[in-house]
């Protein structure tokens, strides 16, 4: 799947994680409220006019298996409009568009920043929330 396939055609809410972090403030939390932020768009009754994905920064470890299993322990929603999602090429290119705010000491994240973005239904940044 590329990045139109997923983003284009409506709103969306993306946040960035990855399963191996160890400050449960970070990572964890992030996607326990992205769940949260599901239920929420579900009880509204916009479960499927609104995209919700959160992107793992190492793509390299997390592979669909692990997504899965780290979703569903956060009670993480997941179908055509719901996702948990890999770049297994292009991260830098995607890291480059929402300009986030991670670094990596080679392929091991080192650190980075709680980030959730909106997009517009032409897949354009609309607002951010660092």
């Amino acid at each position: 799947m590329h990045f139109g396939e997923f983003f284009l055609g409506g709103p969306a809410i993306v946040t960035f994680f990855y399963t191996r972090c160890e400050n449960a403030q970070r990572c964890s939390l992030t996607i326990t409220k992205l769940a949260r932020l599901q239920r929420a768009i579900a009880g509204a009754g916009l479960a499927e006019r609104i995209r919700t994905a959160g992107i793992t920064y190492d793509p390299g470890f997390d592979r669909p298996p692990e997504l899965r299993a780290y979703g569903d322990a956060r009670g993480a929603r997941f179908g055509e409009r719901h996702r948990l999602l890999r770049v297994p090429e292009g991260l830098g290119a995607l890291q480059h568009f929402f300009d986030l705010g991670i670094g990596f000491a080679g392929p091991v994240v080192n650190r980075h920043r709680i980030e959730l973005f909106l997009l517009d239904a032409d897949a354009r940044i609309a607002g951010s929330f660092t």
